[in-house]
């Protein structure tokens, strides 16, 4: 029989000799004499308590004093439960030695004296210093069951600490005590059974501290169950106070842990159920696990330990996994927000803890979309209405701009409807200046936009969008060449940023990433072009082929317009669930994309032209 099947804190209820009273020396008649009374006693119903020093209370039962009596007709369980237990002086039988006769009479303290007195000797005290370690771990044990149950004062907490390192400071040295193993290896011949040889003494001296570390362990993880860690605690310094190896010691935590990382381990497969709301079970109840067993890990493992962070981020990572899919299929945003913020808690790595946080992020995009979406309506209604610009900035102001004031002070990031507002604002600008020539509503809709924008592209279209409007001597002045891009496309290419495996719903359709706007057709600051008084045939087809090319750039801007409020409504109310419909609205970006190229070419082409008109005329 393996030490460590019998490290652990019933080492000293379980022992044989304990429950009998026999000397480790015990003869097989003495065993069955003995054992065969006790079991008389029992079934008579008579009290068989016994007298002897550290005898059991209550008194053992029959099946207890059986499983005693077998225990001691099997050599190798025989020898490892005699390790712990009195020994008597070397060479003596215990009718001959004082302190054994003491105990017999159950007087342990002067057991104890005896032992304390001889220990100095050096030929005899490496049995004492055995006895006065099995003394002491025995005394630690009982009132260590006692402390699990009950509460102990300071004073009580320091005499039960020091039972322990008086044991565990002789079992340190009697580790290296070559006179130790030479005596087991003794009893070992002198039981002359040859299931059992001598070897058994080595393995018994290699597995011995580390027994005494596992006992230990399994202390502080049952006082930390019960969630209390002071002495929880108290039993981690003393591993470290006589366990010097760390690498040993992590070894034994990884034992007494192992049945805690299978039950979280077995919850992490379970979250891979195919059906969303066993699936959310299955996460909460991983979740749960985490949170109960977390303190273990803290307190065993040092916060960067291995065993504790890839623990904590597979756990993580199953959550995040199975909550985004739950959401995709559910679409409760508030359950995806409140789990991912609980696996925030204990997520390590920081990929993991990324992954968590842009979830978050995504889940109270989601949150403040919905409480936003009455608004977007009534934005819809207003941009396709048969209303002018001017009609159109007055409705956002009276009615949009209000109600998002006051939304606002409720929700944490309104960052999103904030650019789509300053979206619409823009086209709203754009439309009054290129199709009304109505400067005052273009400037006024501009700058409006901007109070609003916070995408930082949406604010560098703007600006140039006031610049090129500050630079107009006129509402008269001629066209302003703006081929805008909608503001809804650069909050779309917001979404498609946050867009990876493993993230949520919102994130289903990807955005065109090469999505810019053209530059401003011809001199921005006149719209037109100088044309001498004398013409010549040649000048004259310069420019009626510029005039050609002029209109064909003035249809395509206005496609592109077109399109681009087609695909603006539509980004507002896109069914994000529905992959038809993002598909659809993939096709319109691109589409908006190649024509957008298509007009870049077209407005060099002019530009060119133009340069070289006005290079001919000045010849």
């Amino acid at each position: 029989m393996p030490l460590s099947a019998i490290s652990n804190l019933d080492l000293y209820r379980q022992n044989p000799f304990r429950i009998t009273g026999l000397p480790v020396d015990a003869s097989v008649k003495e065993i069955a004499r003995l054992t065969e009374k006790l079991k008389i006693l029992a079934d008579l119903g008579e009290s068989n308590q016994q007298q002897f020093a550290f005898a059991l209370d209550p008194a053992p039962t029959v099946d207890q004093i059986r499983d005693a009596s077998r225990c001691m007709k099997e050599p190798e369980q025989r020898l490892t439960y005699g390790f712990f237990w009195f020994w008597p002086a070397n060479g003596s039988h215990p009718s001959g030695d004082p302190a054994m006769l003491a105990l017999e009479r159950g007087e342990q303290n002067k057991a104890y004296e005896i032992w304390l007195e001889r220990e100095s000797d050096t030929a005899e005290g490496f049995i004492a210093t055995h006895n006065l370690a099995v003394m002491f771990h025995l005394i630690a044990h009982d009132w260590t069951h006692y402390q699990l149950n009950a509460e102990v004062n300071a004073e009580r907490e320091t005499k039960i600490k020091n039972y322990w390192r008086e044991s565990l400071s002789r079992w340190t040295k009697l580790t290296s005590d070559d006179r130790i193993w030479d005596t087991v290896r003794n009893r070992i011949r002198t039981l002359d059974d040859p299931r059992i040889t001598t070897g058994w003494a080595r393995r018994l001296a290699s597995s011995l501290r580390q027994a005494m570390t596992r006992i230990n362990a399994e202390a502080a993880l049952k006082f930390a169950e019960r969630g209390r860690l002071d002495p929880s605690r108290m039993h981690i310094g003393l591993i470290s106070e006589f366990e010097p190896d760390a690498a040993q010691a992590r070894k034994v935590f990884d034992l007494v842990l192992t049945p805690k990382v299978e039950v979280i381990r077995l919850c992490l497969e379970d979250t891979k159920k195919s059906d969303p709301k066993e699936m959310l079970t299955a996460i909460r109840r991983l979740i749960q696990e985490v949170k109960l067993h977390r303190p273990l890990f803290d307190l065993f493992y040092q916060k960067d330990a291995h065993q504790r962070t890839e623990l904590f981020d597979d756990a993580a990572s199953a959550c995040i996994s199975g909550i985004v899919t739950y959401q995709k299929a559910i679409g409760d945003d508030e359950t995806f927000v409140a789990v991912l913020r609980e696996v925030l808690d204990f997520a390590q790595s920081a990929e993991v803890r990324e992954r968590a946080t842009k979830n978050i992020e995504i889940g109270q995009g989601n949150l403040a979309l919905a409480k936003f979406q009455p608004l977007l309506e009534k934005l819809k209604n207003i941009a396709d209405g048969a209303y002018s610009p001017k009609q159109r900035l007055a409705s956002i102001q009276a009615d949009i701009i209000p109600r998002f004031s006051s939304l606002v002070e409720s929700i944490s990031d309104a960052s999103e409807f904030s650019n789509i507002l300053a979206a619409s604002l823009r086209n709203i600008s754009l439309d009054a200046w290129n199709n009304h020539k109505d400067k005052r509503t273009a400037v006024k809709a501009c700058k409006l936009a901007l109070s609003f924008a916070l995408d930082p592209e949406i604010k560098k279209r703007l600006e140039e969008d006031r610049r090129t409007l500050a630079a107009q001597k006129s509402e008269n002045a001629g066209c302003l060449w703006i081929i805008g891009v909608i503001g809804f496309f650069w909050i779309v290419s917001l979404f498609n940023n946050n867009s990876s495996s493993g993230t949520a719903s919102s994130t289903r359709y990807t955005a065109p990433t090469t999505y810019a706007a053209p530059t401003p057709s011809y001199n921005s600051n006149t719209g037109n072009y100088r044309v001498p008084q004398s013409r010549t045939s040649e000048l004259s087809r310069d420019r009626q082929a510029i005039e050609v090319a002029k209109t064909q750039a003035q249809s395509y801007s206005a496609q592109l317009d077109s399109l681009a409020s087609e695909i603006e409504r539509d980004r507002i109310y896109l069914n994000r669930n529905s992959q038809l419909d993002v598909d659809a609205f993939n096709l319109k970006v691109n589409r908006y994309n190649a024509l957008l190229e298509q007009q870049k070419a077209r407005n060099r082409a002019v530009n060119q032209m133009v340069d070289d008109y006005n290079a001919k005329l000045r010849r």
